[in-house]
């Protein structure tokens, strides 16, 4: 399975539906409401990736695209990578 892939299995493990999995990419941030559930889904990303992000994750930012996430992941722990 693709970090893309396991990216929205967090989600979906967070109980969140996935209305449109086809689509190309999209902005993790639409799908968590406050700070809480976004430290909830660091989480759950990293039970699912079995790995520990560094605070650098902790961006906002980083969340808004989940390709450009899994990306990012991918260069950093490039012993995920399917």
């Amino acid at each position: 399975m693709s970090t893309y892939q396991l990216i929205i299995e967090s989600l979906k493990d967070m109980g969140y539906v996935m209305i449109d999995q086809m689509q190309d990419d999209f902005d993790i941030t639409e799908y968590i409401d406050d700070s809480l559930e976004f430290i909830n889904y660091i989480i759950a990303l990293e039970k699912r990736l079995e790995i520990e992000l560094s605070d650098d994750f902790l961006l906002l930012d980083y969340f808004r695209s989940a390709k450009g996430l899994a990306a990012k992941i991918e260069s950093q722990f490039p012993q995920i990578v399917s």
